[in-house]
């Protein structure tokens, strides 16, 4: 996948952090370099904006209220339109592994 822009069309990156300032940051650095960002506060969020905006690539905190990040990728895999988009884990906590015992995987 090229997530560069091409023509006029801005590519569409999926920002989903319970953190309002990472949010911030992320999608400031983002637009200033050119994408089309959306942003999601938590993993239901996640899923209803991947629904109605269809982004190029995720970038998901792995910690998150009422979903957490891998339940949320799960739920996108499920998904045809999004069983091959590109998934980043972005989180401000521990190291860790990014395959999960309950299967979900990221890439």
């Amino acid at each position: 996948m090229n997530i560069h822009m091409t023509g006029e069309q801005k590519q569409r990156i999926l920002v989903v952090d319970d953190s309002e300032d990472m949010r911030d940051l992320l999608q400031r650095l983002l637009e200033r370099v050119g994408y089309h960002v959306i942003v999601a506060a938590d993993g239901q969020a996640s899923l209803t904006q991947a629904k109605r905006h269809h982004p190029d690539l995720v970038l998901m905190d792995l910690s998150l209220p009422d979903m957490d990040g891998w339940e949320a990728v799960r739920h996108l895999r499920k998904m045809r339109e999004f069983a091959t988009i590109p998934i980043i884990a972005v989180t401000a906590q521990r190291p860790c592994s990014f395959s999960h015992p309950t299967g979900a995987r990221l890439r």
